[in-house]
């Protein structure tokens, strides 16, 4: 399991916890600005 891995099952947990309903939409949103922050966080 990568780092990027285990912080993206603690948003997904945080998400779920919170009961949060989002779209498809927001959520790819979401993902993909999160994704940004590990890649960058990685480098």
């Amino acid at each position: 399991m990568k780092k990027g891995d285990l912080h993206m099952t603690k948003l997904l947990n945080t998400l779920n916890n919170d009961c949060i309903l989002l779209d498809d939409e927001e959520y790819n949103l979401l993902i993909s600005e999160y994704n940004d922050i590990i890649e960058n966080v990685e480098e």
